[in-house]
């Protein structure tokens, strides 16, 4: 009788949380802007910027930094209503920052972010060159259009357009831009952030790049979901070293560098790290819930009950997984340079995506746990560039944020989201407890293939919500 009272109870509960949740499903509307409607100058000022081969390199000394320089005449001569209004610091070709002052200094700044280098192209396929800017079929191609010139075009678009119009925001807004975040970021965001902090600015609210508008991603869900990021993993990279004896490959010893080196990264690989249901992928599934079909809304609703089917499902595919678990991935691999020579010395270097609530130090503590082979040395592989995650905050902006979204992509219902990727946001962290981590695109998987990749482009209609979206951010936000 007592089991039969406990199971009716449970499915009480689960048919009251099921409810619950649907009933905050709201209705859509549907997509009302045209491409038609987006201004030729703002279609030039982003070919402008896609032109400028801002490309960051593994190593500094490769940079084009004449390349990086023209960022400020980009900015003074497309933007000329923003250069006349804001302050403008150019603090070097890799960082700078304007000021739009407001009209109530009493209120703590708001700051909006991007990024100006993009990856390189080598070894890629393009129909376009990939920095020509051209304008085909409807998009705009080159490097950098998805990631993340678009919103550096746009964010500055929404402003020139606003201060056009008369808009004065009521809190001061901050502009900054970082020109190696596909590095570390340590040179572009990490020096502004410094500046900001000597300044004893303390910033309501961040808001970077992130999450997408996804469409057709997520099963059993409505065609488009807005993911606003409020949460991000951490980034680290390890070192794993060994050394055994070398010579000739034609007389190899017992155990060599490369197959200790070998059997360790399969221990690495073979044990994956937990995984966990965070805080901010509890919210995220919540968030999903009322949008869901019945049976996801009865999983979703009720995490507390079915958690450990969830997380199963979660680890069925990679990109899923990463949403609950710290990742390990073998990125490269060192030793001879001959066919014919035993090395010495092997190395490799895994990346880590760290979930919130672990440490850089936790997961280097658990690779050399895993491992279990003192003669395979474990370090923390340039450590200025690692990172813990980024919690949430107390999410204070994420309903007028949330109202943003909502006036661009009336068809998209909003839910917080889990970056698990690495933004210039990081670098802020310690001045600002609200970051909001959104880049204000339809994307489907193939769209998103293309970022870092191969024939990298953005639709006129996607650049031109980008423009709205940052004109709604702007009035909301400010």
């Amino acid at each position: 009788m007592v089991v039969i009272i406990f199971l009716c109870a449970v499915v009480l509960v689960c048919a009251v949380r099921t409810v619950v949740f649907g009933m905050k499903r709201r209705t859509f509307s549907a997509d009302t802007l045209k491409a038609a409607a987006l201004d030729p100058k703002d279609l030039e000022r982003l070919r402008k910027l896609v032109r400028i081969k801002s490309v960051s390199h593994q190593n500094p000394e490769d940079r084009d930094l004449a390349e990086f320089r023209k960022i400020k005449g980009w900015i003074t001569g497309e933007y000329p209503r923003l250069a006349r209004t804001c302050e403008l610091h150019f603090e070097s070709p890799l960082c700078c920052y304007l000021i739009w002052k407001g009209s109530n200094p009493s209120l703590k700044p708001g700051l909006f972010c991007a990024h100006y280098d993009v990856v390189g192209t080598e070894g890629q396929r393009w129909t376009m060159d990939p920095f020509g800017g051209d304008l085909f079929d409807g998009y705009v191609w080159g490097r950098g259009t998805l990631d993340t010139k678009c919103t550096m075009a746009g964010m500055l678009c929404a402003a020139e357009a606003l201060i056009g119009e008369g808009f004065v925001p009521e809190r001061t807004l901050y502009f900054a831009f970082g020109g190696d975040e596909e590095q570390t970021g340590n040179e572009g965001a990490g020096t502004l952030s410094r500046i900001f902090e000597e300044k004893g600015l303390f910033f309501d609210y961040v808001l970077d790049e992130g999450s997408i508008v996804a469409k057709d991603m997520i099963p059993g869900m409505p065609a488009h979901i807005a993911l606003i990021g409020i949460a991000e993993k951490g980034i680290a990279k390890f070192r794993l070293k060994t050394a055994c004896t070398g010579g000739h490959a034609a007389h190899p010893p017992r155990v060599t560098a490369a197959g200790r080196l070998a059997r360790a990264l399969y221990r690495l690989e073979r044990k994956k790290a937990p995984l966990g249901l965070t805080k901010e992928v509890r919210l995220f599934l919540e968030g999903l819930a009322p949008y869901g079909s019945l049976a996801l809304r009865i999983l979703f609703s009720n995490l507390w009950l079915f958690k450990p089917v969830i997380l199963l499902f979660f680890s069925l595919k990679p990109k899923m997984a990463a949403v609950v678990r710290t990742t390990r991935s073998i990125t490269v691999m060192r030793g001879s340079d001959k066919d014919n020579v035993l090395p010495q010395n092997a190395e490799a270097i895994i990346n880590c995506r760290i979930l919130p609530g672990d440490t850089v130090i936790r997961a280097l503590e658990t690779c050399r746990r895993v491992i279990k082979d003192r003669r395979v040395e474990v370090l923390a592989d340039d450590p200025g560039s690692n990172f813990d995650p980024k919690r949430a905050g107390s999410l204070k902006y994420f309903k007028p944020l949330c109202a943003a979204v909502g006036a661009v992509f009336p068809y998209a219902p909003a839910v917080p989201h889990l970056v698990t990727a690495t933004t210039d946001s990081k670098q802020y962290a310690d001045i600002s407890s609200e970051i909001y981590r959104f880049v204000p695109l339809v994307l489907d998987e193939e769209e998103v293939d293309r970022i870092h990749g191969s024939d990298e482009r953005i639709s006129l209609i996607n650049y031109y919500r980008c423009i709205v979206f940052f004109k709604e951010a702007l009035r909301s936000l400010s």
